[in-house]
């Protein structure tokens, strides 16, 4: 089956499409200018929540419409936490993309004893704002009905008390045995390329968390995402039918 060219609005703005037919004119605009779509091109339109209008692209002057031709929900997908320590801007988009091809739900940014990058308070909302960015991008790539909604920064101590059970904990400490296959979703934990402090060892380990190995090597921090999310999907064998390969 081919893929349908697709674009993410909110919520909102899918129920205006839905009522007056008329695209956003910034995704308007990326469908005429950036992919060259004529009119009679299919396009699907979707809200990151799982709702997905799929149609025909109609040009009406300088504005475009969608022709609505069918509407579907696609079923949540299984929940997935990534606790990561925040990264300098060019290295964290690289987390945040491969996080949402990866089907990540939920993104839990974390200031940590070793963290090299430390945004001011005033500098976290405009980041906020580029990380949806980046999200409604990636999630266009890999056509995800599903977005990530990113958490406000916090501390390893706060996104353990709130967390995704199980709880795995990516760690040069000695491993520990898996476990039994989580029913619903678990949280993945990610240091910064400096590692997790002794004092975050020891409190991971008194929240339960389940430590675990990627290989001997030393990876970069974005890396160590990319084989964590992987190495659990596999492991704990989630199955997403809506992710697919991007571009």
């Amino acid at each position: 089956m081919s893929r349908l060219p697709r674009s993410v609005v909110t919520p909102a703005q899918l129920d205006e499409l839905r009522a007056e037919g008329f695209l956003p004119p910034e995704e308007a605009a990326h469908l005429v200018r950036v992919l060259r779509l004529a009119t009679g091109a299919p396009v699907e339109v979707c809200d990151g929540a799982g709702r997905v209008l799929a149609g025909r692209l109609i040009l009406d002057g300088k504005r475009a419409r969608l022709a609505v031709e069918s509407e579907r929900l696609v079923p949540k997908p299984t929940p997935i936490q990534l606790c990561a320590a925040v990264l300098k801007p060019d290295r964290w988009r690289t987390v945040i993309e491969k996080a949402v091809e990866l089907g990540v739900t939920t993104i839990s940014p974390l200031i940590t004893d070793h963290s090299a990058f430390h945004p001011k308070s005033a500098q976290r909302e405009r980041l906020g704002e580029k990380w949806e960015k980046w999200i409604e991008e990636a999630g266009k790539q890999c056509l995800r009905a599903h977005l990530p909604v990113v958490e406000p920064f916090s501390t390893l101590a706060e996104a353990l008390e709130r967390a995704h059970t199980p709880k795995y904990f990516a760690s040069l400490a000695p491993a520990q045995p898996w476990g039994e296959k989580p029913v619903g979703g678990f949280s993945l934990f990610v240091g910064p390329e400096g590692g997790w402090s002794d004092a975050e060892e020891d409190l991971a380990e008194r929240h339960g968390a389940i430590r675990f190995s990627l290989g001997g090597g030393v990876l970069r921090a974005e890396t160590a995402v990319i084989a964590g999310l992987a190495v659990l999907r596999e492991t704990l064998g989630v199955v997403e039918s809506e992710l697919q390969p991007c571009h």
